[in-house]
């Protein structure tokens, strides 16, 4: 069992190397490109961040121990009267 082949794309153990519908990919290069992207993506989430590890933790402990509930409800809109 050296290929495995469904829906249009084919895997080929031997030579390590996936072709979907028509165009090959060396394997190796794809996991580097999806570690590249995790690292991308984890950089760009923590730096988003404005909460640091110390306050998420507090954050977490205090949502496990009540419950989440938001801490700011949302106002609720003023009923408009009717025009007599």
């Amino acid at each position: 069992m050296r290929e495995i082949s469904f829906l249009g794309v084919k895997i080929n153990f031997t030579s390590g190397e996936i072709s979907v519908l028509g165009y090959k990919f060396r394997i190796l290069t794809l996991v580097l490109i999806y570690v590249l992207y995790l690292i991308i993506f984890g950089n760009l989430l923590c730096s988003c961040s404005t909460m640091s590890l110390g306050d998420m933790q507090e954050y977490f402990a205090l949502i496990k121990q009540e419950g989440f509930e938001d801490p700011k409800p949302k106002p609720k809109p003023p009923v408009a009267s009717k025009p007599q």
